[in-house]
């Protein structure tokens, strides 16, 4: 049996920059485990930043 859990999240739009250079300097299968060690090889679809803010969960729901 396995359920999923969902919440409401809101927040103001937040602002997204271009990025023009980046690096990432993480060692995933450290952090993580395992199972994301094929990160430390991988290239990004995407790079963002966003200007971010606090936000407001409202509710939960669990689903069966």
């Amino acid at each position: 049996k396995s359920t999923t859990e969902e919440y409401k999240i809101e927040h103001p739009r937040w602002k997204t920059n271009d990025v023009v250079h980046y690096t990432i300097n993480c060692d995933f299968e450290k952090m993580y485990g395992k199972d994301f060690n094929f990160l430390n090889n991988s290239i990004p679809k995407s790079v963002i930043v966003t200007e971010g803010s606090s936000i407001a969960v409202k509710w939960k729901r669990v689903r069966f």
